[in-house]
């Protein structure tokens, strides 16, 4: 059972699972959770980003990722 726990910034509750429960079958449907402003912006005014994959590996926190990820070596 997921713990729930509410977003200090809209008071929604969101749910945090364990690594037992995210490592099972994948779901029908995959959320992307992303800024208002840019949900707005792609909802309203079908504006998307589009950018090189060495913009986006910046954008990764430390913890996550993979130094190499995107970079073929032999």
């Amino acid at each position: 059972m997921p713990q729930q726990l509410t977003d200090p910034h809209t008071g929604r509750p969101i749910y945090r699972y364990s690594s037992a429960e995210m490592s099972g079958a994948l779901p029908a449907t995959l959320y992307k959770y992303l800024p208002m402003q840019y949900a707005v912006a792609m909802i309203e005014r079908g504006e998307l980003m589009f950018s090189t994959l060495a913009w986006f590996q910046n954008l990764e926190d430390v913890q996550r990722g993979d130094k190499l990820e995107g970079i073929h070596r032999f």
